[in-house]
C-alpha cells in the first residue's frame, strides 16, 4: 500500500486530492488545523505546520501506521486578498509562515520517511 501525506487536507483542493488518492487505493494522511473525519484509507490527523511540536506529534502518528511515505502533498497555505503595499506586515508575515515555512518544516520533518 502506497501512503501519502496531505496537508492543506481539508480545503478545496486538498479535499479533493484526498477523494482522489483513497479512491485510487492509497491511504492518505490528511493533515490540517482541525481533524476530519475517519474514513477507510483516509486517517485525519489535526496539525499546525507552522509548528515544530504540532509536526512532532503528527509524525508520531503517522509512525504508527507506517515507516514510510511515498510522497508529501503541499495544499496548505493562506491568502489575503489585499495588496502587498496595503497589507500590514504581521499579515504578510503569517501567509510566508504559512506558505512557506510550513512547507519547509514539514519537508523536514517528513524526509525521514520519504522513500
Amino acid at each position: 500500500m502506497k501512503n501519502i501525506l496531505v496537508t492543506g487536507a481539508r480545503g478545496g483542493m486538498g479535499r479533493a486530492t484526498v477523494a482522489a488518492l483513497r479512491d485510487k487505493g492509497y491511504r492518505v494522511f490528511a493533515l490540517d488545523l482541525t481533524a476530519g473525519e475517519a474514513e477507510k484509507g483516509v486517517i485525519p490527523i489535526a496539525c499546525d505546520i507552522t509548528s515544530s511540536e504540532s509536526l512532532a506529534a503528527a509524525l508520531a502518528c503517522v509512525r504508527e501506521h507506517t515507516d514510510s511515505l511515498d510522497a508529501i502533498l503541499h495544499f496548505a497555505g493562506i491568502y489575503m486578498l489585499d495588496s502587498l503595499v496595503e497589507m500590514d506586515e504581521s499579515s504578510f508575515r503569517r501567509i510566508f509562515d504559512v506558505n512557506l515555512h510550513g512547507a519547509f518544516l514539514v519537508n523536514r520533518s517528513f524526509l525521514p520517511l520519504l522513500s
